[in-house]
C-alpha cells in the first residue's frame, strides 16, 4: 500500500470515528492533528511538523469535501470563529447554502475568466507566428 493511500485510509477512519460520536462540525485541522499523532515521533523537526501538518489538512479538506451523487459534496465549508469546518450538506442553513454558492460562483468566475484570457493569449501568440509564417511565403490552407 502506498503512504498516501495509507493516510487516506486513517483520515477516512478519523472521519468516521468522529461522526460515529455524532460530531456536528469536523475541522480539517482536527482529522489532520488526530492522524499526524498516528505517524509523528518524538523529536520532530518543527518545520517539518509544520509542513506535514498543512499537507495533512488540505488531504482532510479534500475527503471531506467528496462529492456524492448530483455532484454535490457530503459536507460543506462554514467559517465559525473565522476557522473552516465541515458541515453535513443536509444540516446547511440557507445562508450557509448560500455563502457556499456564492464562493464556487466567485470561483468559477475567476477560473472561467483565466481560459478565456489564456485562449486569446493563444490566439495572439499563434496568430503572429502565423502571419510571420505566411509573410515568409509559406502558404496555410
Amino acid at each position: 500500500m502506498s503512504l498516501h493511500k495509507d493516510i487516506h485510509q486513517n483520515m477516512q477512519r478519523v472521519i468516521q470515528e468522529l461522526e460515529a460520536r455524532g460530531s456536528y462540525y469536523i475541522s480539517p485541522g482536527l482529522v489532520a492533528l488526530k492522524v499526524y499523532d498516528l505517524y509523528s515521533g518524538e523529536l520532530e523537526e518543527p518545520h517539518i511538523s509544520y509542513a506535514c501538518y498543512e499537507h495533512y489538512k488540505q488531504m482532510a479538506r479534500q475527503l471531506l469535501a467528496e462529492k456524492t451523487t448530483h455532484c454535490l459534496q457530503d459536507r460543506y465549508p462554514v467559517k465559525i470563529q473565522g476557522i473552516s469546518n465541515y458541515k453535513p450538506l443536509a444540516e446547511l442553513t440557507e445562508q450557509e447554502l448560500l455563502w457556499n454558492y456564492e464562493r464556487l460562483r466567485k470561483a468559477a468566475d475567476a477560473m472561467t475568466q483565466h481560459a478565456t484570457t489564456l485562449l486569446i493569449y493563444i490566439k495572439v501568440k499563434f496568430s503572429r507566428r502565423r502571419a510571420a509564417n505566411d509573410s515568409c511565403g509559406e502558404i496555410r490552407v
